[in-house]
């Protein structure tokens, strides 16, 4: 039900950074490599774009993994700045 330019909400848990929806449903997981920016805050996120992704499209090595022949990954924007000071 996303659509390009919905806004997202990035939280963190104990597992990395996930994606929530305006519900604060989750959609979407970062990967366990990406770090937020030293300093910065996300100040927005939105969808970017939405898209398909095949088994097939996953390297060979890690196809044995994959639960489903395919599924739908949310490609976010996310504009960070600096934390604001109150």
């Amino acid at each position: 039900a996303l659509r390009t330019g919905d806004f997202l909400q990035l939280a963190q848990d104990e597992k990395g950074y996930l994606l929530l929806n305006a519900a604060g449903q989750p959609v979407g997981r970062l990967s366990k490599k990406f770090t937020a920016p030293p300093g910065l805050s996300c100040l927005s996120a939105r969808v970017h774009a939405v898209l398909t992704w095949r088994k097939s499209d996953s390297a060979p090595e890690y196809q044995d993994r994959c639960q489903s022949e395919r599924w739908e990954v949310v490609l976010p924007e996310l504009v960070f700045g600096p934390v604001a000071s109150s």
